[in-house]
């Protein structure tokens, strides 16, 4: 049985939600993934379909995004590469020259991205 939502209906939101939080599970649950914030791991963001992945390495940064999008297709959506960049923090400049890719395709690295109205750089 499949049952969905008309654009506009009150629980479109809240079933998103429901999805995002499903997806975002595994991801979340990665361990020694992210950085460390006032003794806590962390190592996403999400706002509504907006997804930051917090790493502090490159390869933690591709091992993320891999099973993010693993987990997104498995619910049949897709990641808009178009849209997805990657930033390097703090002094760890040897990485701003490091290619993550989806699906064979390079994300662009950028000095900084604008995230709930702050900027980052």
């Amino acid at each position: 049985m499949m049952v969905d939502s008309r654009q506009g209906d009150p629980l479109s939101p809240w079933m998103f939600t429901l999805l995002l939080e499903r997806i975002m599970d595994p991801v979340k649950e990665m361990q020694n993934s992210g950085v460390k914030v006032q003794g806590i791991q962390i190592n996403n963001l999400k706002l509504a379909d907006d997804i930051d992945l917090l790493e502090e390495s490159n390869s933690g940064l591709h091992d993320l995004l891999c099973r993010l999008h693993t987990e997104i297709e498995r619910y049949g959506m897709h990641i808009n590469v178009d849209e997805t960049k990657t930033m390097v923090f703090g002094s760890r400049l040897e990485e701003n020259d490091a290619v993550v890719c989806i699906n064979g395709t390079v994300l662009e690295n950028v000095e900084s991205f604008v995230y709930l109205d702050s900027e980052f750089t």
